[in-house]
């Protein structure tokens, strides 16, 4: 058994197996721990819309208070369309709606105010849950003493009693209810866990194809030039592309309950997606050999905690929320959120991964225009020069 042991310890294969497994160790820390340092500290990143649709006064001066009460980035926009266009595109996390007839409904004794709080669900689980506490906070800001107060000045202005008008605020304070309208609802977690589980299945896979394909390139170098090898690597990487894909898609689309577009539309964007990986997972490879796969563990963890799969990207540090905007898994996870949950369209994520594929596929041409090639001529070839 101890002569077995040495033996395999004198193999080069052991020794990278083992150093893999410890830099899966070493590298995973480091960038999960450092990408998700003091997350929470960032939440104010978060941006929140308020329209004020009120045609009374006293919208006017909960939308003040409510901006000066809120830790967030808080926008007034004057459209409610212009709004919900903007919280289908992830501009903002939340759009809190007061109605046309809130200072109407807060001046009867027998109405309950609303306050609408319209959430886009097609986002990371944590976006929804955040939001449905902020949606509570705010309706208890909504009955805050300060709103109650300057209601009772509004009241006061308008020539009612002083006790009338302090009677009416203390019930505002209790009034104000909350309604929430989802956009895109997701009721099954297991489809919100589809970006993230297809962003990994296409890179992991990218990266042990991209494996084989350099042993077989560096076996198969005596036989064929370096361009030959290279071309014939692209090609094999574009049908690889369409049949996994093929497969992936459809197996999303069978088991899958929710998705918001059709069997094409997703089957086209995973093979995006695939493409871009495996030109992006090749290029270590091609310039560093074997030890490239070494670079594509740091990416695949990089690429997990960047992409906005886990945790919103506005809640990354600087370095890994500008690092993500150049790397695939960030547009895949963006595009498959629309695909899969309901969105405003893959259009500008589509144009992404073709431009990351294309700046990829030139690094590659590059990298292999510094090898050294080393390919034989057959024995014919030899004879008819001589």
């Amino acid at each position: 058994m101890v002569k077995a042991m040495i033996a395999f310890l004198k193999k080069p294969s052991t020794v990278v197996g083992i150093v893999t497994a410890l830099l899966f160790q070493i590298l995973f820390p480091i960038i999960w721990l450092t990408a998700y340092d003091h997350v929470t500290d960032r939440v104010d990143q978060f941006k929140l819309a308020i329209v004020n649709e009120d045609r009374g006064n006293i919208g006017e001066k909960v939308v003040q208070d409510l901006s000066n009460y809120l830790s967030f980035q808080v926008t007034k926009v004057d459209s409610l369309k212009q709004a919900m266009n903007d919280l289908e595109q992830r501009k903002y996390r939340m759009v809190i709606e007061i109605p046309a007839n809130f200072s109407s409904l807060v001046q009867q004794l027998n109405q309950k105010a609303p306050f609408i709080f319209h959430i886009n669900e097609s986002n990371p689980t944590m976006i929804k849950n955040v939001m449905h506490s902020v949606a509570n906070e705010v309706a208890k800001a909504a009955n805050h003493e300060s709103i109650k107060a300057e209601i009772e000045a509004t009241f006061e202005q308008a020539h009612m009693p002083a006790n009338q008008a302090k009677k009416m605020a203390t019930m505002l304070s209790e009034r104000v209810v909350m309604k929430i309208e989802p956009l895109h609802s997701v009721s099954n977690f297991s489809s919100s866990m589809i970006p993230m589980m297809v962003v990994m299945a296409c890179f992991v896979g990218s990266m042990m194809m991209a494996m084989q394909m350099q042993k077989v390139s560096t076996e198969l170098k005596e036989q064929f030039t370096k361009w030959e090898r290279f071309s014939a690597r692209m090609l094999i990487n574009f049908a690889s592309a369409i049949i996994i894909s093929s497969i992936g898609a459809t197996l999303i689309y069978s088991l899958g309950d929710h998705l918001a577009g059709g069997f094409l539309s997703l089957w086209l964007f995973q093979v995006t997606c695939m493409l871009a990986f495996l030109f992006v997972a090749q290029i270590s490879l091609l310039l560093l050999g074997d030890a490239g796969a070494w670079v594509n563990i740091a990416l695949l963890s990089i690429q997990l905690v960047s992409s906005g799969a886990l945790i919103p990207r506005e809640l990354l540090s600087p370095f890994y929320l500008e690092i993500g905007k150049y790397l695939p898994a960030t547009y895949a996870v963006d595009g498959l959120m629309n695909l899969v949950l309901g969105g405003s369209g893959i259009s500008e994520t589509v144009a992404s991964l073709l431009w990351i594929t294309i700046g990829a596929a030139i690094l590659g041409l590059l990298c292999v225009s510094l090898q050294r090639d080393t390919w034989a001529h057959s024995p014919r070839e030899i004879a008819s020069t001589k």
